[in-house]
């Protein structure tokens, strides 16, 4: 027996069971380019395999007569017939003279050329053998595209010994590789030739299984030729010394066993499994579609099992094969690839003996290995060693990668999916306008157009018009998957059109979804003032500060209170301030409700009025003492996130099944989460609240007075609410509803509660603002030395002392060591100084006021 035959080094590279995306990419040409004409000189001949409609490349332009005579070169020849010829894409108009010559070894000369060339003084002589072109004679008022539908060249069929027209994916393959010419130049085993052309002509739905129609129109690299025109006919090639084999890469019989056990393995290299997020769960195969003129971009789609309801991610991939013209082909290429790369993802090298010689690359063997496979197929990709030790490059064999779907043939284009010619109209366009920002800050209207998006999978953008008394004044586009678009800038008191069309991935668009609106500018009412951030009473003023409105013109914000249970209208009117910020005087005590309204310059108020109920005390001595930052709470049902890296922390309701965030996705299999500040977003699947405790702050003695929180909340579900609660000794607490309290105690704490879903923000505070204590006395100061007043009560913070000399004389008083411990002794010292700045004894009058 022979010693096995090896590949020689320029065809060594493993081959895989799906060619790259990539590689398929750039050697495709979609049929939108190959139905341009254009001047040819100096462009390489295209080589035509079955029937394609292309675009002429002019080798030459006369005007003899009154007539244009124009050379149109189609290809390589010899071809099978140049079908039709179009001008524009419609029939050739009367008056149109052609003659077609398809590339024969031995071809006669133009008479139109050789008399346009002998008007002119030339001689001419080129009969352009192995050259397929047209001469084309026509009136000189005429111009236009010209086109035709070409049958290309005649391929050998082993099976018949005949070289005829063949659109057989196998023959095409065999063609390429044994011309010299524009080829391979390689040496063919025939014989596997006619079994791969016989299971590319199997009947699948009474069609054949792969056919071609595939112009190779720019010069690329032999093994990227190669391993396109084997894509489509699902070969393998395997080099031979009878010449490359065909191998077709369908379902066949393992035909032997390798195990470890048996002493058939020499070595096994590591298992090696693709990751599952590297290969797609939808993948869309473009073929050319020949139901229209001209020819167009067609889709198909095939999808995982999964991805359509959700339960699988979507990771789209688009491959291109312009060769395939027919719908059913494209969809089973689409179905065959996706499950390949989805089933086919093992792969290794295996080392074996002189039993290596045997086998062939497409070969399907079974492996049995400790290191974790059990009679598992794989197919051979490559083969390399020598006598005795032969690798045996192996990938993932499975029988359920090979499709043989078949899908309906509609009566207009080459697929049941919706024809790309003709897009559909968006759904329910509706116009609003809005506010935006200018770049120098001032603020403008615009308009929204907002739709549904339309049940039509080819859309690749949407254009949309502005029209205002019938003439165009604005245009853009959006994407495919977009729902709204802006416009620019509108005119005040204009009534505009707006008009969207879908145009699909061939260009096609379709009727236009129309809309209208009277802008209204600066008279629209300014937007509602959006929370306050400053709202709180200490000695009975009202402190309110608030986030500004949105409007074009706004002047002012206007402030009321009432009576809580009223309304804007029957509110006492406070101010008109052209500031963010307010300090309000002279509201009776009791609690109140404080409403603010944007007011523009037209006199509009902002829709609905911005409210805050505060209670308000008549304690004008009490001041602030201490505030505090809340940062450790206890969570219930819910989970702290942290939008930023290194930004502010947000607690946001959880559902409580681990996944967080109150998602918005009810079966949740992928972990995604919505936008955490929707209005959409989800209230949590099991029932239960929300609770946000804070922990407590002591502090550090008894006192009276204001309580006031500050809580940066955000409702996103229902309605949270939120609980002051006090303590006189951190055990015992009394619930005071809303942010702030008028009382006595020592220990405070937040606590918030919601049944629907909130966000709060990380840094609630606290500030007490308490009424001071006052005492009084009178001591009589040393000469020399301190003079040290001891208080009767215990404070934790001094607000003023006051000292005042008795006497005739001028006389100063100076206070020092102050000394305010809640647990001790709390005191200060005096001083008594004559008018020169002697220290003397006398009496002083003083007031302490502490807290």
């Amino acid at each position: 027996m022979a010693l096995k035959w090896l590949p020689e080094a320029s065809w060594s590279k493993p081959q895989t069971a799906v060619v790259p995306r990539t590689t398929l990419t750039s050697a495709a040409s979609r049929p939108e380019q190959r139905q341009i004409m254009l001047a040819a000189e100096g462009a390489a001949l295209r080589v035509i395999y079955g029937r394609d409609r292309l675009g002429a490349e002019l080798a030459d332009v006369r005007v003899h007569g009154g007539y244009l005579v124009l050379s149109c070169v189609w290809g390589e020849g010899e071809i099978d017939a140049v079908e039709s010829v179009t001008l524009d894409d419609a029939p050739l108009p009367a008056g149109v003279q052609v003659a077609h010559y398809l590339g024969a070894a031995v071809q006669p000369i133009d008479p139109w050329l050789a008399d346009a060339a002998a008007a002119a003084g030339e001689t001419y002589t080129e009969t352009r053998p192995g050259v397929a072109y047209s001469v084309i004679k026509m009136p000189a008022t005429l111009w236009g595209q010209i086109a035709a539908v070409v049958r290309g060249r005649k391929l050998y069929d082993p099976r018949t010994g005949l070289t005829v027209f063949s659109q057989n994916a196998a023959l095409v393959l065999a063609d390429y590789l044994a011309s010299s010419t524009y080829g391979a130049g390689r040496a063919v085993d025939w014989a596997s030739v006619a079994v791969a052309a016989d299971a590319c002509d199997q009947l699948v739905g009474g069609e054949p299984r792969r056919q071609i129609c595939l112009t190779l129109d720019a010069p690329r690299p032999v093994e990227q030729w190669r391993d396109v025109l084997r894509t489509y006919a699902a070969c393998w090639i395997v080099p031979s010394a009878a010449g490359l084999r065909l191998v077709p890469d369908r379902p066949a019989s393992p035909v032997a066993h390798y195990d470890h056990a048996a002493g058939t393995i020499r070595s096994l290299s590591p298992l090696r499994l693709r990751r599952a997020a590297d290969a797609p769960t939808v993948l869309t195969v473009s073929y050319t579609d020949t139901s229209v003129l001209p020819w167009r971009t067609g889709y198909v789609t095939a999808y995982a099992p999964g991805v359509v309801d959700g339960t699988v991610p979507r990771r789209e991939s688009e491959v291109p094969l312009p060769g395939i013209q027919r719908a059913a082909q494209a969809y089973r290429e689409a179905v065959e690839r996706l499950n390949k790369l989805t089933l086919l993802d093992l792969s290794t090298e295996l080392d074996v003996f002189d039993e290596g010689m045997r086998h062939d690359v497409g070969d399907v063997i079974t492996l049995t290995h400790p290191r974790g496979v059990t009679n598992k197929a794989m197919r051979i990709a490559e083969i390399a060693g020598e006598a005795g030790r032969y690798r045996l490059s192996l990938i993932e064999y499975d029988a359920a990668a090979y499709s043989d779907a078949v899908t309906s043939e509609p009566s207009t284009p080459d697929t049941s999916l919706p024809s790309p010619s003709a897009p559909t109209p968006v759904i329910g366009l509706a116009l609003t306008e809005e506010l935006f920002q200018r770049l120098d800050g001032s603020w403008s209207s615009r308009i929204r157009a907002q739709w549904t998006l339309p049940d039509f999978p080819w859309t690749d953008h949407f254009r949309i018009n502005v029209l205002k008394g019938g003439v165009i004044v604005q245009t853009g586009t959006a994407r495919a998957v977009d729902l709204s678009w802006p416009s620019a800038e509108v005119q005040d008191g204009q009534t505009y059109q707006v008009d969207v069309v879908t145009v699909s991935r061939t260009g096609a668009p379709s009727a236009a979804a129309s809309a209208t609106l009277v802008a209204q500018g600066k008279l629209l009412p300014p937007g509602n003032v959006p929370r306050f951030n400053t709202a709180f009473e200490a000695g009975g003023r009202v402190f309110l500060g608030w986030d500004p409105a949105i409007d074009i013109d706004i002047t002012r914000y206007e402030l009321r209170y009432g009576l809580v249970a009223g309304a804007w209208d029957t509110a006492r009117f406070i101010d008109r301030v052209d500031g963010l910020t307010k300090v309000v005087d002279g509201v009776p005590a009791g609690t109140w409700r404080f409403y603010i309204r944007a007011l523009d310059s037209v006199g509009n108020y902002s829709p609905v009025p911005l409210t805050r109920d505060i209670t308000v005390s008549l304690d004008a001595a009490a001041f602030l003492i201490d505030t505090y930052t809340f940062s450790t709470p206890v969570l219930t049902r819910m989970t702290a996130y942290q939008a930023v890296r290194g930004g502010p922390t947000w607690y946001v309701s959880d559902s409580g099944d681990g996944l967080g965030y109150g998602h918005a996705d009810t079966d949740n299999a992928t972990g995604t989460f919505a936008d955490l500040a929707s209005t959409a977003f989800a209230v949590p699947r099991s029932a239960g609240e929300s609770v946000w405790q804070s922990e407590s702050w002591d502090v550090g003695l008894l006192v009276s007075g204001n309580w006031q929180a500050d809580v940066d909340l955000l409702d996103l579900a229902g309605a949270a609410v939120i609980t002051l609660q006090l303590s006189t000794n951190g055990a015992d607490w009394i619930d005071y509803p809303g942010v702030s309290a008028k009382a006595s105690a020592r220990f405070a704490r937040l606590r918030i509660v919601t049944t629907g879903v909130m966000r709060v923000a990380d840094g609630p505070t606290l500030r007490i603002d308490a009424t001071p204590r006052q005492e009084e006395g009178v001591v009589s100061c040393a000469a020399s030395g301190p003079t040290t007043v001891t208080l009767e009560g215990r404070y934790v913070r001094t607000k003023s002392i006051s000292a005042l000399a008795s006497g005739a004389t001028a006389r100063s008083v100076t206070y020092d060591n102050v000394i305010v411990t809640p647990d001790g002794t709390n005191s200060f010292d005096l001083y008594l100084f004559n008018a020169g700045g002697t220290q003397i004894a006398g009496d002083v009058t003083w007031t302490f006021e502490g807290i």
